[in-house]
């Protein structure tokens, strides 16, 4: 019979492996379809984009306070393939904030994929200009075989629907 130190010692050296199993990289990647920081969205959420009319709504709601500029042209989407994300802080008070998409990459455990994206936040020792920005970015990722989506590792969307 072994000592009760050495069969911890097994669990401690197959643990590592375990957990490598769970999280696996991949090599899905992010594409940003568009990104400002005036949205025109009031409230932070994190929505899916399943049609060609909801990301056109988005986008021209986006660039409605531009009077003289025609709005941009929609982004060629293959909604079969592709699934869009909606990314938004909602009404920020003061310049500064911003979603950054990080060079890292994506990992994926069981059904959900970990998107290396962070919010970035006015830092306290600068000065930014005050006026109301709502920033959003519009991202595409492959579909796969995963039915929800985290980021910054407290936001989750759903894709069962």
């Amino acid at each position: 019979m072994m000592p009760p130190i050495l069969n911890s010692s097994r669990l401690i050296l197959l643990c590592p492996i375990f957990f490598i199993g769970c999280n696996q990289k991949t090599d899905i990647k992010i594409s940003t379809l568009y990104s400002s920081n005036q949205c025109n969205i009031e409230l932070p959420e994190l929505i899916a984009i399943n049609d060609k009319k909801t990301l056109k709504d988005i986008i021209h709601k986006a660039n409605k306070r531009f009077i003289s500029e025609t709005p941009p042209k929609l982004p060629a989407v293959n909604f079969d393939n592709e699934q869009i994300i909606l990314i938004s802080l909602g009404n920020k008070n003061q310049a500064g904030y911003e979603i950054i998409i990080n060079n890292k990459e994506i990992t994926k455990t069981e059904n959900t994929l970990f998107l290396p994206i962070t919010i970035s936040q006015p830092d306290k020792l600068q000065i930014y200009a005050q006026l109301i920005t709502s920033p959003c970015k519009i991202i595409s990722i492959p579909k796969g075989d995963y039915n929800e989506v985290v980021i910054n590792n407290n936001w989750k969307l759903d894709l069962n629907f």
